[in-house]
């Protein structure tokens, strides 16, 4: 798969894409390590916009402004003409049974591709107590439903502390 149709794969959450993009450009291509990827996911978690801008990232690390440039066409373009093309028919098609059973497949296969994101990337980690200790920590705080910017400004000056 090119990295370019990993646009093709957000549906509704670009986390999806992140599987895809990590496996093109870590594994098959090497163009960076699994931590840079992560540095890059990270970055564009702070600024605002998609998670898929992490392909701006790598266009970046790659090839600087033009990368840039082509990254964000590509990774934007394939969803969009696919809206374009398929909205028209898509209030017919969703009414049908064997539609609904693909789209619950895809979804199955969406949970799968973000485990498996989260593990590859939770294993590019250097874990050690401090850090086990912080991650433990977020997910409560996740988990108690407190504000994901609260989450992570905590976790940015625990670091900041730390290291």
């Amino acid at each position: 798969m090119q990295p370019t149709l990993a646009g093709l794969f957000a549906l509704g959450g670009g986390f999806a894409s992140i599987p895809l993009t990590l496996h093109e450009v870590v594994d098959l291509r090497h163009w960076m390590e699994a931590k840079t990827f992560m540095d890059g996911i990270a970055l564009g978690r702070v600024t605002p916009g998609p998670v898929v801008i992490t392909s701006k990232f790598v266009g970046y690390i790659l090839q600087g402004v033009l990368g840039t440039a082509t990254a964000t066409v590509s990774i934007f373009l394939p969803s969009f003409l696919m809206v374009v093309v398929l909205s028209p028919f898509f209030a017919r098609v969703r009414t049908f049974p064997l539609f609904a059973r693909a789209i619950e497949g895809v979804l199955c296969s969406l949970v799968g591709l973000l485990v498996s994101a989260a593990l590859r990337l939770g294993l590019a980690v250097a874990w050690n107590i401090p850090r086990i200790v912080l991650a433990v920590i977020a997910l409560g705080a996740l988990l108690l439903r407190i504000d994901l910017l609260w989450v992570v400004l905590a976790g940015v000056g625990i670091s900041v502390l730390l290291h």
